[in-house]
């Protein structure tokens, strides 16, 4: 939607213009700003049948009880800092699933025409 989030108003729009000038052609998926909170809008608003978000990435802290200052540097990051060095990132199933669920509640997914 060229747009900061695939949510706004205007973003909505263009994809919906999108779909229709697809005609199912090509597939047009949104993504930027998807969440579990607006998948079923913009799938609803736009006719959209695929949607691109962060559904369950999650940050998990580490339990490292040692944590110097400054952090040592591990490489996982160009820039360290406490965040990075004592966080990964995961996938919780609970939230993917959430987010599916509302793809399938916007009654669109993986509609072909």
């Amino acid at each position: 939607g060229q747009q900061p989030s695939a949510g706004t108003m205007d973003a909505k729009n263009l994809i919906r213009t999108l779909v229709n000038r697809a005609d199912g052609e090509i597939g047009i998926i949104a993504g930027g700003g998807v969440t579990v909170q607006n998948v079923r809008s913009i799938m609803e608003e736009t006719g959209i049948s695929e949607a691109h978000g962060t559904a369950g990435r999650v940050t998990i802290e580490s339990k490292m009880a040692y944590r110097p200052e400054p952090p040592l540097y591990m490489g996982g990051e160009k820039r360290n800092t406490s965040e990075v060095e004592f966080s990964k990132k995961a996938i919780s199933a609970t939230r993917v699933l959430a987010y599916v669920s509302e793809m399938e509640s916007a009654g669109t997914l993986w509609k072909k025409k």
